[in-house]
């Protein structure tokens, strides 16, 4: 008798630890799932600025390539003069429009990398306190790296995106 009662508290004890081992796994699992989301989001996020900024960069080579080229023209002739007035207000009109992307952009991309860095946190913080960490050793969990200038190196590798992209 004295026995099935200590086989039956060993069980529900198994069972017990077996469930809260299966919800911290689950529990782990979304969170490390929220973090590649981020991480795929910073990615994109990088590549859109990175592109839109090495195009603002040639687009304004170019502009002043031709303004060198229309004013050396406009020495010669003054109706060519007024023609450069009035492309500029359209040229600098496109280069404000350009540069409030490229600030929307870096906005964006800092406040992906802020999301990212306190969901690796939480992760982080989830595996390491006691005794959620004897589980974490038991699954082989490894802390995250944060996203900022320490690792930098680990943050500009943007896998998936051509290189001409970034």
């Amino acid at each position: 008798m004295i026995f099935v009662f200590i086989l039956v508290i060993i069980l529900i004890i198994i069972s017990l630890l077996t469930f809260i081992l299966i919800t911290y796994r689950n529990k782990v699992v979304k969170i490390k799932e929220e973090i590649e989301n981020a991480k795929s989001k910073v990615r994109i996020i990088k590549a859109k600025y990175l592109q839109v900024l090495r195009k603002t960069t040639e687009t304004q080579k170019i502009s002043l390539k031709t303004q060198s080229e229309a004013y050396n023209g406009a020495v010669n002739n003054t109706h060519q003069g007024q023609m450069i007035g009035g492309a500029f207000g359209k040229i600098n009109d496109n280069f404000d429009d350009s540069s409030s992307l490229v600030v929307n952009l870096a906005e964006e991309y800092s406040s992906a990398q802020v999301k990212l860095n306190a969901l690796i946190k939480e992760y982080n913080v989830m595996i390491t306190v006691f005794p959620k960490s004897i589980f974490a050793r038991f699954l082989k969990y490894k802390k995250e790296e944060y996203v900022d200038s320490d690792n930098l190196e680990k943050s500009k590798t943007l896998q998936g995106f051509d290189d001409k992209d970034i």
